[in-house]
């Protein structure tokens, strides 16, 4: 009877679409592929390839970007995961799918609190490819050792060359920082921290903060970085030789935005202060601020006002100081 089953179970796998024999491998097809291992090269192994296929996107990325230092963190587990696949662990090949989807699902959050790139479905897509092969290869594993076709490990030997690499992509971090990276000087330092803080005030911070209270800018960051495009690649050039106080900066921002939220509700009430010292023909510093003046511009309106403002922030050279830090940074 069971003679019978195989060649219709063959039948059945080859008939299969090739995305979903990616996705899902059938029993059968695990089968063939357990009793088959030896024959496939292991490069061209499901329990190889979906991890140097993001080893590779990764450094690809990282280049284009220059975020370097990005690519050797995610190195640092990558490579020796790469290995230890290679070698059939299966709770290697779990522990790298369960990190690729945490990555993935994180990247999906992103996406949509910021409306960042790439858009969901890309993000689903590719982890369906990378996850359903890993999980493919991990049933290969599991059928080789259920029914004694994995053969003897050698554990400590692998385990020795898992930690040889971590340790060759570590000391590649260190060899990077002492040749290449923190080149700036204390001043170029303070310049380019301005420059930058000033580019996040006026394009995602002012962005972030209007759509906490239900408002969608449409013009200005749009009109800043169309303006000052040549000024943001300098900045970025600079941060780029430097990537400790790149990190840095993202990560003070990140953790200081209610900070950055405050500056623009300060500014917020300054408008309003200013516009009723005006009709009351009152100095600035003698007006008295009283709380039911903050109902006179909520932050909804403040929002639709920055909106439409660049030309006039511009000619009052509230931008001015910008350049004039971009321009030190360029002689």
């Amino acid at each position: 009877m069971e003679e019978n089953k195989t060649p219709a179970a063959t039948e059945k796998s080859r008939d299969r679409h090739w995305v979903s024999t990616i996705l899902w491998s059938d029993k059968e097809m695990i089968r063939q592929a357990a009793e088959t291992y030896d024959q496939v090269k292991w490069y061209k192994a499901p329990r190889f390839w979906p991890v140097a296929l993001v080893f590779v996107l990764t450094w690809i990325s990282g280049i284009v970007s220059g975020k370097y230092m990005d690519a050797l963190g995610a190195s640092l587990f990558l490579c020796p995961l790469c290995y230890l696949n290679v070698k059939g662990y299966r709770w290697s090949i779990l522990l790298f799918t369960a990190i690729y989807t945490f990555e993935q699902a994180y990247a999906v959050y992103i996406g949509i609190m910021e409306r960042g790139t790439p858009h969901p479905v890309v993000i689903l897509i590719w982890w369906l490819l990378i996850a359903g092969s890993s999980l493919t290869a991990f049933r290969i594993e599991n059928y080789r050792h259920k029914h004694n076709l994995a053969g003897r490990g050698h554990y400590l030997r692998d385990a020795l060359i898992a930690i040889a690499c971590l340790a060759a992509v570590w000391v590649s971090g260190i060899v990077y920082f002492i040749f290449y990276n923190g080149s700036l000087s204390e001043e170029q330092q303070r310049d380019v921290s301005f420059s930058y803080a000033f580019i996040i005030r006026h394009t995602d911070g002012i962005s972030a903060y209007c759509r906490q209270h239900g408002v969608t800018l449409q013009k200005f960051p749009a009109r800043f970085k169309e303006n000052y495009a040549r000024e943001i690649a300098v900045v970025d050039d600079w941060l780029n030789k430097d990537e400790m106080l790149k990190m840095s900066l993202e990560e003070y921002l990140k953790e200081n935005q209610a900070a950055l939220f405050d500056a623009y509700e300060k500014e917020r009430k300054y408008l309003i202060t200013r516009t009723l010292a005006e009709q009351t023909e009152t100095k600035m510093d003698d007006f008295v601020w009283e709380e039911e003046y903050d109902r006179l511009l909520s932050a909804e309106e403040y929002c639709k006002t920055v909106d439409e403002s660049f030309d006039a922030m511009k000619s009052s050279a509230m931008f001015d100081i910008f350049t004039e830090t971009v321009a030190k940074l360029e002689q």
